[in-house]
């Protein structure tokens, strides 16, 4: 298996898990009022799914270090599955749900900054984009997936010599909720 897999497969365990990222500092508050905001807007089979403080949003600062105050993500799931496929090593493709479709949505603080120098790195992910500001945050939204079987991620991680999500929504960009972008963006203040 080639090393550049491994290290991203190993960054989106960590990620999932929720193992990077220091303690926020960002006010609770912020978070849960955009939580309750983004409970009122979603539609039925979406719900919240996860949070976590000490984060920055998916795609800033790859492979440099942010020094700045982090923020709170969380993570609304949606009812359609996210397939796996890996192939072992006799060359057979799998294909095994092992995720939802998912939203990650990061409420930072007002002053945060995106980095621009991620631009000139070419194998770069997918970033975070701004959704919408108000008076005490900026917040960033994430087409993504939410990994609900890890015993599955494991087992094409050590089984597999290629690993793919063909239908993840940070690849398709696309959800189930197809109005989210403006559903949401009324409802966050």
């Amino acid at each position: 298996m080639k090393l550049s897999m491994i290290m991203g497969l190993a960054a989106v365990i960590c990620w999932c898990s929720g193992l990077l990222g220091p303690s926020s500092v960002a006010s609770e508050s912020i978070a849960d009022k955009v939580a309750l905001q983004i409970n009122s807007a979603l539609p039925r089979n979406w719900s919240i799914a996860e949070r976590r403080n000490g984060v920055i949003p998916a795609g800033h600062y790859w492979a440099e270090q942010y020094r700045g105050t982090p923020g709170d993500e969380i993570v609304i799931e949606g009812g359609a599955s996210v397939h796996l496929e890996w192939k072992d090593s006799s060359g057979r493709w799998h294909s095994e749900a092992a995720g939802k479709e998912a939203l990650r949505i990061y409420v930072m603080p007002k002053d945060y900054k995106e980095n621009i120098s991620r631009f000139l790195q070419p194998k770069r992910p997918t970033a975070a984009r701004v959704l919408t500001r108000t008076q005490l945050a900026v917040v960033y939204a994430h087409p993504s997936t939410h990994i609900t079987n890890i015993k599955v991620v494991e087992n094409a991680i050590k089984e597999g010599s290629s690993i793919s999500w063909p239908d993840s929504p940070e690849v398709t960009q696309t959800l189930t909720w197809t109005s989210w972008r403006d559903d949401l963006k009324r409802r966050i203040r």
